[in-house]
């Protein structure tokens, strides 16, 4: 490995000797924790790593997948966080619950799907739905529909993320989403993991909370930019059923994306 290296840094043996002990230990310990010595030596060869090079064609696949996971979700009627899907949203999480519990129990029928984890879950539990009253949209049976328009990509994708507690949705990098897009996202993370951790509250419980998290964070901005003079959005004055998720996610959608990991854990510590 020392002389292989050596050769990638274009110093001598005993320079590799002295960087790794003395000069620049983190820099070598990092080299050596990501590339192999058959890695390194396949890019002083070709000037590339096959196993990278498949890493990167597997990215745009996954790109593909989220990019019409997002649209399944935002084209029909809008985020699935808005006030009118609110009745579909609860059950959709629901079933990804389901269907991460039966995956881990390795009792549901492979390749994933989610249109059959549905049928799985509302034949378990029972489900019914009864709509409102004067509902001039089925709102539910358009978000059945749209469970319909999942292919083997965004299947997969799916599953990847009920595996990893939505990981992949976020780890691809987001430059090409528009707003829209990357609030989704962020939602679709952040309501998998509150279903997950609070399978014992109902519906309105659930919105309650997560509402409250987002809100708690604004608030306490707003705190500092009073102190500070700056001028900050209110606090939306509104019921839990009022508020659209993905519009109050877009009110300071840059705060969220900076304090997601704390949004989290608020989420799982509620």
């Amino acid at each position: 490995m020392r002389s292989t290296m050596s050769k990638l840094l274009e110093i001598s043996e005993k320079s590799y000797y002295v960087w790794k002990k003395k000069t620049h230990t983190k820099l070598i310990n990092l080299l050596e924790s990501m590339y192999s010595k058959s890695d390194i030596e396949e890019y002083l060869k070709y000037g590339k790593i096959s196993k990278f090079e498949i890493l990167k064609g597997e990215e745009v696949v996954f790109k593909y997948s989220r990019d019409k996971y997002l649209s399944i979700f935002i084209k029909p009627l809008g985020s699935l966080g808005d006030t009118i899907n609110k009745d579909f949203m609860d059950f959709y999480f629901n079933v990804l619950v389901f269907a991460k519990n039966k995956i881990e129990d390795q009792t549901i029928f492979e390749p994933f799907d989610i249109q059959r984890s549905s049928l799985l879950y509302t034949t378990k539990n029972n489900f019914t739905y009864t709509p409102p009253e004067n509902e001039i949209i089925p709102k539910f049976e358009v978000g059945l529909e749209r469970l319909g328009q999942f292919d083997c990509y965004s299947n997969q994708f799916l599953y990847s993320n009920l595996m990893q507690e939505f990981n992949p949705m976020m780890q691809i990098d987001m430059d090409h989403l528009d707003l829209n897009q990357k609030v989704e996202a962020y939602l679709h993370a952040m309501l998998f993991r509150l279903y997950r951790a609070h399978t014992d509250k109902n519906a309105k419980e659930k919105r309650e909370l997560l509402i409250d998290i987002i809100e708690t964070l604004y608030l306490s901005v707003q705190k500092v930019d009073q102190k500070e003079g700056i001028e900050s959005a209110p606090i939306l004055n509104l019921s839990a059923n009022d508020i659209s998720l993905d519009q109050l996610l877009k009110k300071d959608f840059k705060l969220v994306q900076k304090e997601f990991d704390k949004i989290l854990q608020a989420i799982e510590v509620a």
